[in-house]
């Protein structure tokens, strides 16, 4: 979005590759560039959804939620 960032990104970054872990599948997926930069930082993320996500535990979706929120004020923080 051309905004200056700070580790909350690499916060973001844990909680892409954590999903990635767990759920052998990325947020916001695309294969096309455009389209997953407007995913990342339009959609909603929604891991109920996701059929993969079914057996991850609701603690695993809370902390997820947590790393993958858009706005780095309000994400989860290393403390």
């Amino acid at each position: 979005m051309g905004e200056n960032y700070s580790f909350s990104v690499d916060i973001w970054s844990l909680g892409a590759l954590a999903m990635m872990l767990l759920a052998a599948t990325l947020p916001f997926w695309s294969e096309d560039r455009q389209e997953l930069k407007r995913r990342a930082c339009e959609e909603p993320l929604d891991l109920d959804s996701e059929e993969r996500m079914s057996h991850i535990s609701d603690s695993a979706k809370n902390l997820l939620h947590g790393m993958l929120t858009k706005c780095p004020r309000e994400r989860l923080t290393i403390d």
